[in-house]
């Protein structure tokens, strides 16, 4: 058994311990910590991939909760839980909270099931995983920057602002849930609804913008003009 202590760890500052076994006996084993320093007592425990696992190897009583992995456990970063053809969330997929804020992550859900890809020698294959979900909140991201920084409508088009347009977007119509949830966040991905956001709230800071214009009004009497919704008529003798 190698035991090895990261005091912090250099992804999140926390103390973190990784324990290896080689050639463990099959049974049960029970873990008993103890801290000199303890200031909340809470602590995590998670299993490597079940792929590189010993068949069998589990906990008895697992909590599906907490398995945000990284780097979606980052701050400002979008992070996505996944679901299957028939809008099931997939056991698989992370859920919150967020080990390192303590936030409602995932921030959406997203289709991870069945997605068609390119493949070797110009073919196709479907693939399925969190890593394709997160591949498709990539493109929606690059999408976002496109129109806000690179086509200069919105030259703050950042992180945090990327991840509050996702999540308004984000379909709600689903009443089995109450948002923000710690399996799919605010809600599942609409990329045309945030368009959708977007385009409205464009249109009022342009009508805001036109209504900001100063136009103005010389009659025999009045000088007569518009800031806003303020209307100001000034007498000539003035």
């Amino acid at each position: 058994m190698t035991v090895k202590y990261y005091v912090p760890e250099h992804f999140t500052g926390h103390e973190a311990i990784a324990i290896s076994f080689d050639g463990i006996k099959a049974g049960i084993w029970t873990f008993q910590l103890r801290g000199d320093y303890i200031t909340d007592g809470r602590y995590h425990i998670w299993l490597p991939p079940q792929k590189t696992l010993p068949e069998n190897t589990r906990f008895l009583q697992a909590d599906p909760f907490t398995t945000l992995t990284i780097p979606s456990t980052a701050r400002s970063v979008v992070t996505t839980a996944y679901y299957g053809n028939d809008n099931a969330l997939v056991a698989a997929s992370g859920k919150g909270p967020n080990v390192n804020t303590y936030v409602e992550n995932p921030d959406i859900a997203t289709l991870g099931a069945d997605i068609l890809a390119t493949n070797i020698g110009g073919k196709t294959t479907t693939v399925s995983g969190s890593s394709v979900a997160a591949a498709i909140i990539a493109g929606a991201c690059a999408l976002l920057l496109q129109w806000g920084i690179v086509n200069g409508n919105d030259r703050t088009m950042f992180a945090a602002k990327i991840i509050a347009y996702l999540v308004l977007g984000a379909d709600r119509s689903n009443l089995a849930y109450r948002y923000p949830t710690r399996e799919i966040g605010y809600g599942f991905f609409d990329l045309l609804c945030t368009f959708n956001i977007i385009s409205r709230s464009y249109r009022m800071d342009l009508g805001l913008e036109n209504k900001s214009r100063v136009d103005w009004k010389i009659g025999n009497k009045y000088i007569e003009y518009s800031v806003k919704a303020l209307f100001i008529r000034i007498p000539k003798e003035i």
